[in-house]
């Protein structure tokens, strides 16, 4: 039996920058890295005062109750009630198709 070691040696310690011509070399994904540490976390935009009294004041204006408006739009009651409690991410197409659904609709009628 012939003593012969057939693969490379293991390094334990093994450090992160290579040097490549003399100069250190970090190791990759080192930029992105603290590019990520260093910008901050971006605020995701939510609804305001403004989009929730405008959806509320056109519903009332209309006479459309929420499962009404939501059947039209054919969406889930849970957004609307979302978008007039201010909770959620702001989202700008669903907002804009409440808005153009309930301006298309007719007044409601005073008797």
């Amino acid at each position: 039996m012939s003593i012969y070691q057939d693969w490379d040696p293991v390094v334990f310690n093994k450090t992160n920058n290579k040097s490549v011509g003399g100069k250190i070399q970090n190791a990759p994904g080192t930029k992105e890295f603290k590019k990520l540490i260093d910008d901050d976390i971006p605020v995701v935009a939510s609804y305001t005062v403004e989009h929730s009294s405008k959806l509320i004041c056109l519903r009332n204006q209309k006479g459309v109750d929420r499962k009404e408006l939501a059947r039209k739009c054919n969406i889930n009651i849970k957004d609307i009630e979302a978008i007039e409690n201010r909770n959620g991410k702001f989202n700008k197409v669903l907002f804009g198709n409440l808005i153009r659904t309930l301006e298309r609709l007719p007044d409601k009628e005073q008797s």
